[in-house]
């Protein structure tokens, strides 16, 4: 089992590796480094072990591979992608959500759609199933 991120504004994205039987972690590696410009933003996994990435100021989602490869860059006609999930009956449609904060009114008119979700369509992955949460919330 692992769990990957936080990411850091160099554009390092840490992997954390666990022991499934005891869940402690064994080991912490370097999983991949994102070029500029961008950093790596929210996640998610798809059935082959892929990690998908909104890049965040680069304007695509990116897909690298268990051992943190870059396969593929999805494009997204906005500069800041923030976070993507795989969505459908069948889980195959990527779809990304998007910030236009810190943007200046010159960047939005030249990018209006930021801010928005977008469907990236199929992309050729099928997202991991969700488990819901089967826990309580308590307000503090």
């Amino acid at each position: 089992m692992s769990w990957f991120g936080p990411c850091s504004t160099l554009g390092e994205c840490p992997r954390w590796d666990a022991a499934t039987s005891t869940l402690t972690w064994v080991e912490t590696r370097l999983f991949a480094e994102i070029p500029p410009p961008g950093r790596p933003d929210g996640m998610a996994v798809d059935t082959e072990g892929n990690v998908w990435s909104a890049i965040a100021g680069g304007g695509h989602v990116a897909c690298f591979s268990p051992a943190g490869t870059e396969l593929h860059r999805e494009p997204i006609p906005v500069p800041t992608p923030t976070s993507c999930c795989f969505a459908g009956p069948d889980r195959d449609r990527l779809i990304v959500t998007t910030s236009r904060k810190r943007m200046s009114p010159t960047a939005l008119a030249a990018h209006p759609g930021s801010g928005h979700t977008w469907d990236a369509g199929r992309v050729g992955a099928t997202g991991t199933p969700q488990l819901p949460f089967a826990g309580t919330l308590s307000s503090p």
